[in-house]
Parts: C-alpha cells; sequence; structure tokens
C-alpha cells in the first residue's frame, strides 16, 4: 500500500542557524571525507579504503566540522562527552558529485544507543556556497554498525529484502535538472515502510517536492 503523506518530521530540514553561537567541544582534526557515486548504496561503501579518500577546501572541512560538533554537542552532557569523545561521532562524509550540486554526506554515531544517522550538506558547485541547513536522513533502521570497514545490514533490511539506493539523482519532470531521491527505512516498533523523499533545488533554495511512503508488512524476530 502506498501512502502520499506530508513529511512527518523523520526527514527535515533545519539544524540552526548560520548565526548560532560556537559550542565548546570542538574536533580538531580534519574530516575523513569519501568519494563515491550516485546511486549511493551505502552498504558497498568501503570507509577502510584509503584511496577513496579526498581532500576538498578549508570552507567544505569547516562546515562538515561545525555540522558534526553541533550534532555532537546535542547529543549529551559534559559526562557523556568525556565517556564519548567527539571523534567517534563521525564515521565518515561521503561526497556525491553532480554537475550542479554535490551532496556531502555525514555519517554520524549517537550515543549511548549508537544510533547511526546522516546529515546532508548541500553544496552549490557555482555559487561555491552550502544551501540552506543541514538535513537529518536517519538510516537506523537500515544498518547496525562498521565492521570490518563496511556497514552491517540491520535484520529488518535482511528479512524484508531492501536493495534500494539511498540516494540517487533522478530528473524527476523530464527537464534535464535532476533531483535528489532519498530512501529509508522507517520502523517505529510496528509499522515498517519505505519512506522516500525527492529534494528539489529550485533558485539557490532547497524544497522537499514530494513524500511517499510504501509499506512492508510485519518484522518477525528469527
Amino acid at each position: 500500500m502506498r501512502i502520499w503523506s506530508a513529511v512527518l518530521g523523520l526527514f527535515f530540514i533545519g539544524c540552526g542557524s548560520p548565526n548560532e553561537k560556537v559550542n565548546s567541544i570542538e574536533n580538531k582534526s580534519e574530516p575523513k571525507i569519501i568519494d563515491a557515486d550516485f546511486p549511493l548504496f551505502l552498504d558497498a561503501i568501503d570507509f577502510g579504503n584509503p584511496k577513496k579518500t579526498v581532500a576538498v577546501s578549508d570552507g567544505i572541512n569547516a562546515e562538515i566540522s561545525k555540522t558534526v560538533r553541533d550534532f555532537y554537542n546535542s547529543e549529551g552532557d559534559s559526562e557523556m562527552h568525556e565517556m564519548f569523545p567527539i571523534e567517534k561521532s563521525h564515521l565518515a562524509t561521503i561526497r556525491l558529485s553532480d554537475k550542479k550540486q554535490t551532496l556531502y554526506v555525514l555519517m554520524l554515531k549517537g550515543f549511548p544507543v549508537s544510533e547511526l544517522i546522516c546529515k546532508i550538506l548541500v553544496y552549490d558547485n557555482d555559487s561555491e556556497q552550502f544551501l540552506g541547513n543541514p538535513i537529518d536522513f536517519k538510516i537506523y533502521a537500515l544498518y547496525d554498525d562498521l565492521k570490518n570497514g563496511k556497514l552491517q545490514p540491520s535484520n529488518l533490511k535482511t528479512q524484508f529484502g531492501i536493495k534500494t539506493p539511498e540516494i540517487q539523482k533522478i530528473d524527476l519532470e523530464g527537464d534535464g535538472v535532476y533531483e535528489f531521491k532519498f530512501a529509508r527505512l522507517f520502523h517505529n516498533g510496528t509499522c515498517n515502510a519505505i519512506d522516500t523523499q525527492i529534494l528539489k533545488v529550485e533558485n539557490g533554495e532547497l524544497r522537499l517536492s514530494q513524500s511517499l511512503q510504501s509499506g512492508l508488512g510485519k518484522y518477525s524476530a528469527q
């Protein structure tokens, strides 16, 4: 069953403002950035392969580091930070390049439950500026953790046989302008569905043009 719905807050734009006060906890090392292609299958990325890492400008490094820092500081108090240093919260950032925009997919680990979350930064190649605010893309129902440099699929992903890419570019309106399609598994304990969002860049602004949920049925614990 397919249900067209409004954005449910599971995938949304808006995580802070450009004038936000700098947080006290900082990551002093440069972020690890991995080059990849569309479509993006996260379980195909080798996070341990040094040949795939790339260097980017200081401005891009700074924006990625700020996003990691903001995420980290929102996750816990000083006592929790002592047990879980900021370096462990950022697995890597994946770079997806297109002609007009480049997506930077930050792979982040929450704590203390270690849920995997992506934050998407959209970079305009012409203006050399980031557009809008970071986009939350919650993938914890699809993947458990890293093992030997690869993301390990969750029991849900395995049982439902989910093999679709997490991010791809599509020409939705047939006008030669690409939109970005995001697909994730929505799971709330009883309901399971593929949650799909279409992100469009229009006049320098980000807009979610479509939202679709496709039900999968119930999960049976093995």
